[in-house]
């Protein structure tokens, strides 16, 4: 199994999220784990540098894109004449349970 295969079995068998969390894209595999905090910094956004940072080409770099986005971590934007940026979608937060009374 070369590696582009082996990105594509483990994210497809990775559970959907309703956003990424930074525990989920800690628990997720390298190089997965690594694009998206490199993502998170601004470094990585386009189809060519996520699959550029994950080592996959042709179909599986499509395969690997429209599986992030399926999961959840992803959501693609697209202005007039350019090519789709991808961005890491965060989860919402959270309410926390603290007393009004404090």
């Amino acid at each position: 199994m070369d590696d582009s295969e082996r990105v594509i079995q483990e994210l497809s068998e990775s559970p959907p999220v309703d956003g990424a969390t930074m525990l989920s894209i800690l628990e997720l595999p390298d190089p997965l784990r690594s694009t998206l905090k490199e993502m998170l910094r601004g470094r990585v956004s386009t189809a060519g540098e996520i699959c550029e940072s994950l080592d996959v080409q042709g179909e599986a770099a499509n395969r690997v894109i429209d599986l992030l986005i399926e999961k959840g971590y992803l959501q693609a934007t697209q202005t007039a004449a350019e090519e789709p940026r991808y961005c890491v979608v965060f989860a919402p937060k959270r309410g926390h349970a603290i007393s009004d009374d404090l």
